[in-house]
């Protein structure tokens, strides 16, 4: 269930400034997968309040216990990973059971990760805010 960024000219242009100032590529990807996984996190702690649409209908047990939807442990929430190389950036949450909760697979969906609607702005912003720090760097 990655997150698939394509096509953006904004988000291109800004990765191209970054190629010809020199960035490794890994550097503008450590940046990107930080981006998506706090944006993930975001949505965990705003109950799918990051989502365009409506945020998660709230489980029984967060009713039950006043706390928070797809928190009873904490344990999907604090499997959330990166891996990182110079080719690509993978985001996702280490847990099986998050796929359920993701695609609605035997209980209620409530999607924990971005489409790319949802997160390229922040990418956007990121990546210029990468190439503004890189240019001042020069003088």
């Amino acid at each position: 269930m990655p997150v698939i960024i394509r096509g953006d000219k904004r988000l291109k242009r800004g990765l191209r400034e970054l190629a010809r100032l020199g960035t490794k590529r890994k550097e503008v990807h450590e940046t990107m997968a930080s981006t998506v996984e706090a944006w993930i996190l975001r949505n965990f702690e705003q109950e799918g309040g990051k989502l365009k649409g409506k945020p998660w209908k709230k489980s029984q047990r967060a009713i039950r216990d006043r706390g928070k939807t797809l928190e009873d442990t904490g344990i999907m929430r604090r499997s959330t990973n990166s891996q990182v190389t110079r080719r690509s950036a993978r985001v996702g949450l280490g847990v099986k059971y998050s796929k359920s909760h993701e695609e609605g697979i035997g209980v209620i969906q409530r999607r924990i990760l971005p489409k790319e609607s949802e997160v390229i702005d922040d990418l956007v912003r990121q990546v210029n805010l990468l190439v503004e720090k890189k240019i001042r760097r020069l003088f």
